[in-house]
């Protein structure tokens, strides 16, 4: 709901230092490389696995694909899911693809994006599946091609405790957050005040001992 502030306190508010953002580790990046993978003729999921835990901002999908015998590239369908949404279909005719050769196709979308919580410690397993299929219509010519230099990279913020983004809590993290806090790195202000001192380890050891059951 839009809630409208009074004249006075709108000018004051907007006359207030604005705020520096919560400290967090830098983000990392998982890849499910699909160079070379082996097609499954008339399309079925690919069950794929990481340890994955944080925040997915982006999904960068890049496909390269060449076809072979019959199969015409506007039949091609991709698509990638996993717990926190999905990406596509992603049909060839929509990708402009056209008739047999070679074709690609290389884009960022935000429909993966969401929270993948840290399972105790870290180290379980968060599944994804994928497929690659023909399209209805143009069954029953099967899927016949190869996929080059092709991949699915998810861009993850590891919540704050994770220093050093491997989706584990560990002293390392408390060790590589010290070595950012001794070197006055902006980036260890984890109390938010705008300067890095010793409150600022008193509040990361608060949420080190939380975990990250959630941000």
């Amino acid at each position: 709901m839009k809630r409208l502030l009074p004249f006075v306190a709108v000018a004051a508010f907007a006359a207030a230092p604005a705020a520096s953002a919560p400290a967090a580790p830098p983000p990392v990046t998982v890849e499910f490389t699909l160079t070379g993978l082996e097609l499954l003729p008339f399309g079925g999921e690919y069950l794929l696995a990481s340890t994955i835990a944080g925040v997915i901002t982006d999904a960068h999908v890049r496909l390269n694909f060449t076809t072979a015998g019959t199969f015409q590239a506007q039949n091609f369908v991709f698509e990638f899911a996993g717990p926190t949404g999905g990406a596509g279909p992603l049909v060839g005719a929509d990708l402009g693809w056209q008739g047999r050769g070679s074709f690609s196709a290389d884009l960022h979308t935000t429909a993966c994006n969401g929270e993948i919580q840290m399972q105790g410690d870290g180290g379980g397993l968060t599944f994804f599946f994928m497929n690659i299929s023909p399209t209805a219509e143009s069954l029953p010519t099967p899927v016949q091609g190869t996929l080059g230099e092709s991949f699915v990279r998810l861009t993850v913020q590891p919540c704050t405790i994770d220093w050093n983004g491997d989706f584990r809590r560990s002293v390392q993290d408390l060790f590589d957050y010290l070595a950012d806090y001794f070197r006055n790195s902006p980036n260890a202000d984890t109390n938010n005040s705008g300067e890095v001192n010793v409150g600022d380890i008193f509040t990361y050891l608060q949420l080190y001992f939380a975990g990250c059951g959630g941000f």
